[in-house]
């Protein structure tokens, strides 16, 4: 029965989402391309492996089933690479090429320096750009800084990754329901099993699906919005992910009192206060709480992932212990496979890997969001950054050191925070609201300024 919902629900929100593009309702363009791009290349190698091999399980420390599968081709691995390193590339050159359309974010600018930060004592890094996971991301970052087309663009871009990556799952779920489904360990879902999805896991359904749901809020309206909005409650729902439905549903609550709709390049709503007091509490929560925490199995064990991480950031405090540092953990041992991708804290992982400073550079980039702009622009920028910082008390949305499932969020919040250099006749500098997509391409002429 509940396959048979899932695949129903998929096909709907198939045929809605191809009707909006119909009628032309989703503004698309090279930006929106990124996003998507991004999303799936870090999808397809894991998700081909896992439908074309046998698949094994183990439980971790905390009773938690988690998979063991075998690792993706490497050529797959280096084809999903170098296709976003393409694209990248041509936004980049687009932007040379047209200084029109040239962009700067200032968050932007603050997540390369903190990768720089963290490969700063780890020179592997940059020993091959085009393989080395944290040279991708360097280059994925300076495109999006620097090139973003537009913000309604990567909004797009995000809301249709999100709906086409359930919508992938929900068609796997009716033709190979073995591969989607894992047996519950210490969590369940409402389905008496974990769904899987398009991913390997779970978590990874309710991450993706918790940190699009403001992307799909904002790129529809009306029951359409509706409709994608609880689509995207049933894939929650189903993950098990505990911690991505409770930031779904603080990020929901937020919308509703909210109402942001875009409007342009940016977006329009009310009580703007209760998004930015709600993303600055989130941050603190996420601060403060793994500092107060002294049981290790707070929270399913990440009362014991924080303590390592802290104790290790303690040797190494000003600019962290490198990259590979928690790779270097699980392969001595000391936590299983399900805490192998992060510290499950946005701020543990970066005073871990990039200490104080990276902490400081990454802080500061987020306070520029809530800042910096006019009403407009926050009104895109700030649900987005919301629900990131709620996933983060708990979870690692944005990885600074590899390209991943959510690098699609790091990358498009980049973009949407994005101001553009326009030329016009004036040579004074100043600050005005973005142009709507439609008025992108203006004529060059002497002196130039920033918009926003």
């Amino acid at each position: 029965m509940i396959i048979a919902i899932l695949a129903a629900s998929a096909l709907l929100t198939a045929v809605l989402l191809r009707r909006q593009f119909t009628r032309g309702t989703l503004p698309w363009d090279m930006g929106a391309t990124f996003v998507l791009v991004v999303g799936w290349s870090s999808q397809l190698p894991a998700l081909y492996t896992r439908l074309t091999t046998d698949v094994g399980y183990q439980r971790n420390l905390w009773g938690e089933l988690t998979e063991v599968s075998a690792k993706p081709p490497e050529i797959a691995v280096l084809a999903s690479n170098a296709l976003i390193v393409l694209v990248a590339l041509a936004l980049l050159w687009r932007g040379i090429r047209e200084p029109a359309t040239r962009t700067v974010s200032v968050f932007g600018v603050a997540a390369m320096l903190t990768l720089i930060v963290a490969m700063s004592i780890e020179p592997a890094g940059w020993i091959n750009f085009a393989t080395g996971q944290p040279a991708v991301l360097l280059g994925l970052l300076a495109a999006a800084t620097f090139a973003a087309p537009s913000r309604r663009g990567a909004i797009t871009g995000g809301a249709v990754f999100t709906l086409s990556f359930a919508v992938l799952g929900g068609l796997l779920a009716a033709v190979r329901p073995e591969r989607v489904f894992m047996e519950c360990s210490a969590k369940c879902s409402i389905l008496g099993e974990i769904y899987t999805g398009a991913s390997t896991h779970g978590n990874t359904v309710g991450l993706i699906t918790a940190a699009g749901l403001p992307f799909v809020w904002l790129a529809f309206t009306g029951k359409v919005r509706l409709w994608m909005v609880l689509y995207l409650a049933l894939n929650l729902a189903a993950s098990g992910s505990r911690t991505a439905m409770a930031a779904a549903a603080v990020t929901l609550v937020a919308l509703i009192l909210t109402q942001p709709a875009a409007e342009g390049d940016g977006a329009r709503g009310r009580n703007l206060p209760v998004l930015t007091l709600g993303t600055i509490g989130a941050i603190v929560i996420a601060l403060i709480l793994p500092f107060t925490v002294t049981e290790d199995r707070f929270a399913t064990g990440r009362g014991y992932l924080w303590r390592l991480a802290l104790a290790q950031f303690e040797d190494t405090p000003f600019i962290g212990a490198g990259l590979t540092t928690w790779n270097r953990f699980y392969q001595a041992g000391e936590f299983g496979a399900a805490a192998a991708y992060s510290t499950h804290n946005q701020w543990v992982e970066m005073l871990l890997l990039g200490g104080v400073v990276a902490c400081l550079i990454f802080l500061l980039g987020f306070l520029s969001m809530l800042a910096i702009g006019d009403r407009s622009r926050k009104f895109l920028v700030i649900p987005v950054l919301l629900s990131v910082c709620v996933l983060g008390i708990a979870e690692r949305p944005l990885s600074i050191g590899v390209v991943n499932s959510m690098t699609w969020v790091l990358i498009a919040l980049v973009m949407v925070s994005s101001s553009r250099r326009v030329r016009t006749p004036s040579t004074s500098q100043s600050f005005q609201a973005q142009p709507t997509p439609t008025q992108l391409r203006v004529p060059t002429t002497r002196g130039s300024h920033w918009r926003e």
